[in-house]
């Protein structure tokens, strides 16, 4: 019900689908991947500086060969390993407290219902390894900061020390149907943070955009009068 909250575009009667949606707790497999990430960024930096006086306006660039090296460590990088779940879902549901984490037993499992994984360590890696080039990528670039443009010409990274560790998470999932359609919504069974995607309804988008346009209208129309 909070998720729903402050939703003004929300049907008036989801939250009563929802409300009768089946619940139940899973703990789902995912694989943490450990990795050392060795990268490289070469491009070039422009400073540009631009004056004027009474007769013209100058530009002046100065341009730079930018090199930067970083050597960057992932721990943790999550995948889920179900081919039922869906992968936007579980990665929304981020970040874990890995520190909580104990070894499995079955008593765990009393009362929730619990997947194998049926995508090995490898095709788990094709996903998680992305995101850590991703990563990097983002990372070295917040690195070139004093430049008015940055054209890049090269970025490249290498992972080595990668492993996999195999573990299950807790998440619980709601299904609600609505309209002939069913909603899955997911929450992180550690810290309550919910994911879904919510249906819209669009006679109060209309409505909503109606309101907004004769608004605007409004303030136009009085611009004129006082112009």
């Amino acid at each position: 019900m909070q998720f729903c909250r402050k939703r003004p575009l929300l049907p008036k009667d989801f939250r009563h689908f929802a409300r009768k949606g089946e619940v139940s707790g899973l703990y789902v497999p995912f694989w943490l991947f450990d990795s050392d990430v060795d990268a490289q960024l070469q491009g070039m930096g422009h400073i540009i500086t631009t004056w004027s006086d009474s007769n013209y306006r100058y530009t002046k660039t100065d341009t730079y060969q930018v090199e930067r090296k970083a050597h960057l460590v992932f721990r943790g990088i999550p995948a889920d390993g179900s081919q039922r779940m869906e992968d936007h879902l579980m990665e929304a549901l981020e970040p874990y407290d890995y520190g909580q984490m104990v070894d499995f037993t079955m008593g765990y499992l009393s009362g929730h219902l619990a997947e194998s994984y049926d995508v090995d360590a490898n095709q788990a890696g094709k996903r998680a390894m992305p995101r850590m080039r991703a990563s990097v990528e983002k990372l070295m670039r917040e690195q070139v900061r004093r430049y008015t443009r940055f054209d890049t010409t090269n970025m490249s990274s290498q992972s080595k020390n990668t492993r996999s560790t195999y573990v299950m998470l807790p998440v619980w999932i709601l299904n609600a149907d609505y309209a002939g359609k069913r909603y899955t919504f997911a929450m992180n069974g550690q810290t309550g943070k919910i994911t879904g995607a919510l249906p819209m309804s669009w006679g109060l988008f209309a409505r909503y955009f109606a309101g907004i346009w004769a608004a605007l209208s409004a303030v136009l129309f009085v611009g004129g009068l006082i112009l």
